[in-house]
């Protein structure tokens, strides 16, 4: 009886000591007691409660920042908001919380994120962090309000005007303050379902049809992060080893991150057999919502001496896991010039 008993405490404690390990790591205590956001601004895409982005935002709002947060569903926004401010206000009634504003953008519609963008640039004067990121996975494959691939219009396009237009007042926030600043877009390990350069989705007439393979679709969206963040982070660089020494120079870094295997809301759209199998699987197997943001935080709050802009992270570290599709600074260019386009038309 003894044994038995002993094989049952040791079976459950390698229970939760694997689901810990699937959690993975998290942020240093030291970096977080070390934080302080006071007087910044941030900027989520996508926050909803029951995902990465709102674990985001209750951790950046505790450490002080102001965080304005884009949804697509103001009214539900607003209460989930609230309800996270009750959360944090009751959890420690030390912390120098700092200010969420809820502001509504629907990122597969390019004309929602130009006003978006107008009303923002209305509203604040600076901006220190942007975090893209909100993602959708929808099965099947749909096209957005401009007839573009779903995935391909709200995980990257979408981002990538926001970036046009915030891109100057990141800049300016970097040298008023003399401070660093930060583009951080949230990718996928998924990026490497594309495997060869025929596979590219980079014309517009084909991205003008839904795919037959969502999750391919997914991948490749989650691709064009990876390569956005790596060309953004070398015309940053090239800016600053061209500038005049005697001006002031924008120090801004860029980076990307797989977050894990996350039990979110964003494959809410997967059913049938699908989703019952997600059901019996992600609690033990997927990432806590928490725990999958944990590198975006990190991003977020490290020094950039101690970060490579451009790099691809996982598990709050360096992540050399990108394909080689990603690293092809042609396939990066290629798609920035595909991309303006597009946000053109």
């Amino acid at each position: 009886m003894l044994r038995k008993c002993s094989y049952g405490l040791l079976g459950i404690s390698l229970f939760f000591l694997g689901k810990r390990f699937v959690n993975g790591r998290s942020v240093p205590s030291q970096l977080l007691k070390e934080s302080d956001l006071r007087g910044q601004v941030v900027l989520i895409t996508g926050a909803s409660k029951g995902g990465i982005g709102y674990e985001t935002v209750k951790a950046l709002y505790c450490l002080g920042a102001t965080v304005c947060v884009s949804v697509r569903n103001l009214e539900r926004g607003l209460e989930e908001m609230d309800e996270l401010e009750r959360e944090c206000k009751s959890m420690n009634r030390n912390l120098n919380l700092g200010k969420i504003i809820v502001m509504k953008m629907e990122l597969d519609d390019l004309e929602s994120v130009r006003e978006f963008c107008h009303s923002f640039l209305q509203k604040f004067d600076r901006l220190d962090i942007l975090i893209n990121n909100a993602g959708v996975y929808s099965s099947p494959s749909t096209l957005s309000k401009q007839n573009l691939e779903i995935h391909f219009a709200v995980n990257h396009l979408g981002h990538f005007m926001l970036v046009h237009f915030l891109k100057s007042l990141i800049q300016q926030t970097s040298v008023a303050h003399n401070k660093e600043c930060k583009i951080i877009s949230v990718s996928s390990l998924g990026h490497i379902a594309v495997r060869n350069k025929d596979q590219l989705l980079f014309t517009k007439e084909k991205l003008s049809t839904p795919q037959s393979s969502p999750m391919f679709a997914y991948g490749f969206s989650k691709l064009c992060n990876l390569l956005f963040i790596k060309s953004l982070a070398r015309q940053f660089e090239n800016e600053t080893a061209t500038s005049n020494s005697l001006k002031p120079v924008a120090k801004i870094g860029c980076y990307s991150l797989h977050p894990g295997t996350v039990s979110t809301n964003v494959f809410r759209s997967v059913d049938g057999l699908g989703s019952l199998m997600l059901q019996l699987t992600k609690w033990y197997f997927f990432k806590s919502p928490l725990a999958g943001a944990q590198t975006s935080i990190y991003l977020a709050l490290e020094k950039m001496s101690n970060l490579e802009s451009g790099g691809y992270y996982y598990e709050c570290k360096q992540y050399r896991g990108e394909s080689w599709i990603a690293k092809e600074e042609s396939v990066q260019d290629e798609l920035w010039k595909l991309s303006e386009e597009l946000c053109k038309d």
